[in-house]
């Protein structure tokens, strides 16, 4: 695999006023203009996710920043885009932000065990019946996010640069970087169980968001 720079992203958002992020690691495959300027890679994030995610959000949530940092080969200026509109644009009442999507970040180059997750929190009640998320909401706007994540990120025009994600594996051997092994997200597939957060503690095999 070939490595650029490794940036992790901090997306930060509210229900009912209360925070809660997730987080993506992404490899640099072009390199970005302003040079080592966090800021390309975070506004690059929020326009790539943020029409996507706000759609399953519920109006009561917001996506309210990104924040981006180089991890490797060394540190650099940190990234931070706040977001114009960040109101989500699903209705029903939101449920509580120990209840969330599940979404498997996938990669083909080795096991399994070393595919990534994330969770997304702020959601309706709406969209959810005997603890599973409605086929209708999971084939439409939730797919829609998921696509999103094996793309390639453009930075914002003014700027130059492209991104991928990748999971970031601290336990894959041979490590490619000090840090661990970034591999390619190929697909991100998001399951119908509504992961409430005795079943986020159980469920441990592999999906963490560094893929650990």
């Amino acid at each position: 695999m070939t490595v650029g720079d490794i940036w992790y992203n901090k997306i930060n958002c509210t229900t009912n006023n209360r925070g809660w992020s997730f987080g993506l690691y992404m490899r640099e495959t072009t390199a970005i203009i302003p040079v080592d300027d966090g800021r390309v890679a975070s506004d690059a994030v929020s326009a790539h996710i943020g029409s996507a995610l706000k759609s399953i959000l519920t109006t009561t949530s917001c996506f309210e920043s990104v924040q981006s940092w180089r991890r490797w080969p060394s540190p650099a200026r940190p990234g931070y885009t706040f977001t114009t509109s960040p109101t989500g644009t699903v209705s029903g009442d939101a449920l509580p932000n120990d209840n969330a999507i599940h979404v498997t970040l996938e990669q083909t180059f080795t096991d399994a065990k070393f595919n990534g997750g994330i969770y997304i929190a702020g959601q309706s009640d709406y969209f959810q019946n005997a603890n599973k998320w409605v086929a209708a909401y999971m084939s439409a706007g939730v797919k829609t996010f998921t696509d999103t994540l094996p793309e390639f990120i453009n930075a914002v025009s003014g700027d130059t640069g492209q991104f991928n994600f990748v999971v970031l594996s601290k336990k894959y051997s041979p490590a490619t970087t000090t840090i661990g092994t970034p591999i390619d997200v190929t697909t991100a597939v998001a399951s119908d169980r509504v992961m409430s957060q005795r079943r986020r503690q159980q469920k441990k095999h592999g999906l963490s968001p560094d893929g650990s």
